[in-house]
Parts: structure tokens; sequence; C-alpha cells
């Protein structure tokens, strides 16, 4: 982990402090602040260099014979009385034979995934920096070639590779920038082999047309982006999709369709989450990261180092503010963000809550959900992921399994006591009180609590949230409180009651409840 906005003439102590981040305390629930300095992976770049050859790629078409299968030429059996060809005997028993059951391809396709899950109840992580074979066990890579639907066999020039958005049960939401015109489709299905169901975009402002910045070359291009949901999934399960564009407008005759052939490079998987409030055999896994905004070597560092410790194995994503410095620019994000953590981001949704230099720019507007973030990024404010419906971008919660996340505007809203915002989470969390969660976590940018390279004393911001949104969360029994915002690793002790300037704790020491060992 490594501090996103630091001097490089910093002494080495001050380095040694800076290679994590966050703050951790509640109050019968934990705040960590956490300002992990993410690498962004450029996943599939040679992918997408290829496609930039053309405006349009087409992937070829598998031929289609059809070979008339005709009944097998009837043994000829000698009259009644003779004997008949041992010849014919041995054909007749082989055809009689049965053999040993084919395993199912989409369980074949299913499996790598569930091994990944049961290592973490195996406990295979001992600690941080404990090297994971399964992150290169061939048995868990998938590289066959897959088939879909012809709907996808053309794309336009891909600028910004698929991400997940709005994870659930039984909904992905698949994000993707494109060249020019035309209506994004994903094709998708249980195994690589048989991608076959078709999700359309049809929401109403997607593609969402503008001209943007491609970083790969700098020009400006006239580019769409693609934001499709694909419903009606199956909890728990590894889909495997492709992506590509059609026509804005479909002729309006049916074409007979023909399965096309996707290189292992051109498609991606995800898995759906368990269903509300269903016991898990395993542990969840989340990587929280925040301040990850330059997407630098040191970023890159931090993300080797998760993968290698996990395997490349975790649920979901959440992005604790300030993911592209310095003022949540569309290229910025695209360069910072996207780009280096492409492979991550097409497998696993990322959940995002907004920090201050997200709103650095003068084109955002939280009230009025305008900008840079709220263009890139589709959080479940329609409450289909889990939750009480906030009917806002900026602001949201869902569910993975037994365990409610909510996410806070503390940037904006919160901190402008907008009183939408304060009635909508006293609705959520009143409701996940009552329904019987393991665990109710809460994250949003500001740290409530921190004396790292903000102080929480003196900044109103955190100091103001602390007294607005800490006796919140307590009244609810909110169990964790993820952040960034202050660059550097921070944990509390357990906390309850405690609200005003950090010398309170001096002064009563019952408002810590537990202290780490």
């Amino acid at each position: 982990v490594q501090a996103a906005d630091g001097d490089d003439d910093d002494d080495d102590d001050v380095k040694r402090l800076r290679m994590a981040r966050g703050a951790f305390l509640p109050s019968r629930l934990a705040v960590l602040a956490i300002a992990l300095v993410l690498p962004l992976a450029a996943a599939h770049a040679g992918t997408v260099a290829e496609w930039r050859q053309n405006a349009t790629t087409s992937v070829a078409m598998v031929d289609e014979v059809m070979d008339e299968v005709l009944p097998p030429e009837p043994s000829v059996l000698k009259p009644a009385g003779d004997e008949i060809d041992p010849e014919i005997v041995e054909q007749i028993e082989a055809s009689m034979e049965v053999g040993p059951a084919e395993e199912d391809d989409d369980e074949v396709y299913q499996a790598p995934k569930r091994r990944q899950r049961a290592s973490r109840r195996d406990h295979a992580q001992t600690g941080v920096g404990t090297k994971i074979e399964d992150a290169t066990r061939v048995e868990d890579q998938v590289s066959v070639d897959g088939k879909a639907s012809s709907a996808c066999s053309q794309s336009n020039q891909i600028i910004l590779a698929p991400y997940l958005q709005s994870g659930s049960p039984h909904r992905m939401v698949v994000r993707w920038r494109s060249s020019g015109r035309g209506r994004g489709v994903v094709c998708y299905g249980t195994s690589p082999e048989s991608m076959t169901s078709v999700a359309r975009e049809h929401s109403q402002g997607w593609p969402l047309y503008a001209e943007r910045k491609d970083v790969d070359s700098w020009d400006t291009v006239h580019a769409a982006d693609h934001n499709v949901e694909i419903n009606n999934l199956d909890p728990h399960t590894t889909y495997y999709y492709a992506i590509g564009t059609e026509p804005e407008q479909m002729p309006r005759f049916e074409t007979r369709s023909v399965d096309v052939s996707v290189p292992s490079t051109r498609y991606w998987q995800f898995t759906t989450f368990p269903e509300r409030m269903s016991e898990q055999e395993n542990p969840v896994r989340v990587w929280a990261i925040g301040d990850s905004g330059w997407g630098d070597h040191k970023a890159k560092r931090v993300r080797d180092a998760f993968l290698n410790f996990t395997g490349g194995d975790w649920d979901l994503t959440l992005g604790l503010g300030d993911l592209a410095y310095l003022k949540g620019k569309d290229w910025e994000y695209q360069k910072r963000f996207f780009k280096y953590l492409s492979d991550e981001n097409a497998k696993v949704p990322v959940f995002t809550t907004p920090g201050n230099h997200d709103t650095y720019n003068d084109k955002t507007d939280m009230k009025r959900q305008i900008g840079p973030y709220f263009d890139l990024f589709t959080n479940p404010g329609d409450g289909n992921s889990g939750g009480v419906a906030s009917n806002h971008k900026s602001y949201y919660s869902f569910d993975y399994g037994k365990v409610h996340f909510v996410s806070v505007d503390s940037q904006e809203l919160g901190l402008h006591d907008d009183p939408t915002l304060y009635a909508w989470l006293e609705r959520d969390l009143e409701a996940a009180s009552k329904a019987g969660y393991d665990w109710i976590v809460a994250y949003h940018h500001q740290p409530p609590y921190s004396k790292g390279s903000h102080d929480s004393d003196r900044e109103y911001e955190c100091y103001k949230l602390r007294s607005n949104l800490v006796p919140t969360f307590e009244k609810y029994g909110v169990d964790l409180v993820l952040a960034g915002h202050s660059h550097s690793y921070e944990r509390s002790h357990l906390l309850n009651g405690h609200f005003g300037h950090s010398s309170e704790v001096n002064k009563n020491p019952r408002v810590v409840k537990a202290r780490w060992s």
C-alpha cells in the first residue's frame, strides 16, 4: 500500500509509514480509513491494441454444416436356423454398451471459482505477503476459445475495457466505452462455449455520446459510453461474457442466428452474489481501496501484492473515493483507475463513493448528479441490489449474503446536512438493524477519526462526520466503517459514544469498549 500524494524526498520512516492506508474506528463499529494507492492493471491491452487497427472488428463466423444424419444400414441376418456372423454380434453388443457419464460442460467452468472460495475456508492465507499458489494454477485458468451469439460478432473500437457495476444475486451491469455510434450488446452464459444469451442496451440515455480524450493516443474521439444491464441471473453462479456493438436501428426482419468463435482474450467472467441473507460456507472477501488516484508504479505494486495474497479471488471491490487525481476528470479516471485495473474491474464489480478529488472540476455537481464521476459509475441507488432505494447516484446500499453495505456521500451532501441523505440513511439502517445481518458495513471518503495526513480534531469535514454520522451508525449497530482521505493506515480500538475531541478518550475511558492486543 503506498501513499497517493507523497513527497519523493520524504525520509525513510515517513515512506515506510506511507506504505499503508486507512483509518479504523467506530463505536461498536470499527472505523477503517484506507487510502490504498492502487495499481491499475492494463489487462487485455494487447486485445485493445488489435481492435485499434480497425474501427470495426469482426469475429469470424463458425461455418455451420448441417449434415443429414442417416440411420445406419441394417445388419443383414441370415435365415433362421443359420448361425449369425460373429462380427455382426460384436457390432450389436458394442452399440448397446453404455459409456461413462460425461461431466457437464457448465459444471467444468463453475469449478475454478468454487475451488478458490474453498481455499479461504481452509485458511490458505496465513498473513500479509503469503504467496497463494492458486493464482497461477493452470486448472483455475479458463483459456479455451469460446462461442457466442452472432449479436457479438462485431465491435467498434474499444476505448475503455468492460467493467462491472451494481452486482447482485440476479443482476450485473456491464459498462465500457467504444468509438463511433452503435448500441451495446452483451452475450453471456455459464460456459465460455455457450455465451448465447443476449442483453442489449435499452436504458434511457444510453449509449451516452460525447467527445472524449483517448489516453492511449491523446486524440479527441467521438465516443459512446455503454451501460448494459443483465437480469434474471442465477445466484452465486459464474458467467462468461463478451461484448459487441450493433447498429442503432436494427433491421425489422430476423436473421438466422449463427454462433461466432470468440478467442479467450475477448471474453471475461463474473460471479453473481449469493441470495440476500443466505448463509455463506466460505468467508466473504472485500477489496477496499481509496486515494489510489495516481495509478503509477507504486499503485501497481499494491495491486500485485493483493492479487498475490488472494490468488486473484475476492467478491467485490469498494472504491473509497479519490480514485482519479487531481481533479476527477474523465481522462484521469481512464488513465489512473480503469486502465490499470482493467482486468480486475472486468471480473469483480466495484462500488464507489465520492471523494474530494472526484469533485475538483467544473463539470461535477453532486446535487444535480452530473459530471465525470456520474458518467462513469453506475451504483445501485435503485434498491435492486438490496437495501432501501435511495434513488440517488452518490449514496446507496446493497447486500452480499448476510452483509449489508451502506455508501454515504461524505464529501458534499453529508457535510452540507442534506436532509434527503440523512432521512434515507435512517430508513436504510433501521431496516438493516431489524433484518438480522451478520455485518453492517458503512463506507465513505473522509474518516471520522484520524491522526494521519488529516487530523480529525482540526479539520471540519472529519470532525463534523464524527458528530453527525457516528451517532447514527451506533444507534443502528453498524459494525465497521471504512474510509480513505487520510494517507496512512489506521484502525481504532472498538469505540462507543466517542463523538468529541480525541482527548475525551483519556477523560472517559468507557468509550473504549475493546483494545487491540
